[in-house]
């Protein structure tokens, strides 16, 4: 009688601190399995520390769960510490990654996405622009008394929002005053406003919808499981999915205009993305899956 083969053990590494209760406790709830060869590790990350906690050795594959920071020192360090047992780990998270900037994305999903019409520019170069009233193929900016603006990157430099044109102009200034080089030389995108009814969140695992969830209304926190999601809402992720994909698992956003449309918002990776509604254990499960069928190949 032939045996089963035993299944790879998969670890998850959890920050519990300075981050959201809430998902903790759920990821826990989710990963706490070891009968089943899953098993939820909670560490606590020092602010400003640049070391990565010692774990314990674990003779399997590991993911890990926290704050951008947490995910960017892990991603700096991870190769250089195995003297601290960080081998063996998986991110669908790297916010260098060009796959997860807007501009790789906006290029591969193009009419999609809410903000195709965007312009891609930087701080400094916006005012020189500003100053000379050109924008080129974007003149219809100049007829807007306000901007939506984000970083081009998904490494939350600062947050995309809706600022007047004056705001802008007082922030640039500012930046210029405290000689913030970096955020007026980096990459950004600005567009003219749109008008946003309905937001949702979906985990995407090669090609598929895993769990998902409504998470906003008319720009306010409206949380819904992911049981009510719109089966429209659904097929349209996996038909952007299948256009193109800035990794086997990742998070898309999702919006419905007010003309009733759907659009993409933007994407990025699960590592420190928020849950709201959705299943985590489905998650959990399907990235469980990931991770073994990802070393089995190796």
């Amino acid at each position: 009688m032939s045996k089963t083969a035993p299944v790879l053990p998969v670890r998850w590494i959890v920050q519990t601190n300075l981050i959201n209760e809430k998902e903790t406790e759920r990821l826990e709830e989710a990963t706490n399995r070891p009968e089943e060869g899953i098993f939820f590790c909670p560490i606590t990350v020092i602010p400003f520390d640049t070391k990565l906690p010692r774990l314990e050795p674990f003779n399997g594959i590991s993911t890990v769960y926290g704050s951008c920071n947490f995910i960017n020192r892990v991603l700096e360090q991870k190769d250089r510490g195995a003297n601290y047992n960080w081998y063996n780990v998986k991110i669908f998270a790297n916010y260098e990654d060009y796959n997860f900037q807007m501009l790789e994305w906006l290029t591969q999903w193009d009419k999609y996405c809410l903000n195709s019409d965007s312009m891609y520019t930087t701080l400094n170069q916006l005012m020189a622009l500003l100053n000379h009233k050109k924008f080129f193929k974007h003149d219809e900016l100049l007829k807007s008394d306000e901007w939506f603006i984000r970083p081009n990157a998904d490494d939350k430099l600062f947050s995309g929002e809706v600022v007047s044109v004056e705001q802008l102009k007082d922030w640039v200034t500012n930046l210029q005053m405290e000689k913030m080089e970096d955020t007026l030389n980096a990459p950004i995108f600005i567009s003219t406003p749109k008008n946003i009814d309905t937001e949702w969140r979906l985990i995407i695992s090669e090609g598929e919808v895993v769990s998902s969830s409504q998470y906003r209304v008319l720009g306010k926190k409206k949380v819904k499981g992911w049981i009510d999601t719109p089966s429209s809402v659904i097929k349209f992720g996996e038909r952007i999915a299948a256009i193109w994909q800035p990794n086997p698992i990742f998070v898309l956003d999702i919006c419905q205009t007010y003309d009733g449309e759907l659009k993409v918002l933007e994407c990025g990776g699960i590592n420190s993305v928020g849950f709201y509604g959705m299943k985590v254990i489905d998650i959990v499960n399907k990235v469980n899956e990931f991770l073994r069928k990802s070393l089995d190949k190796e």
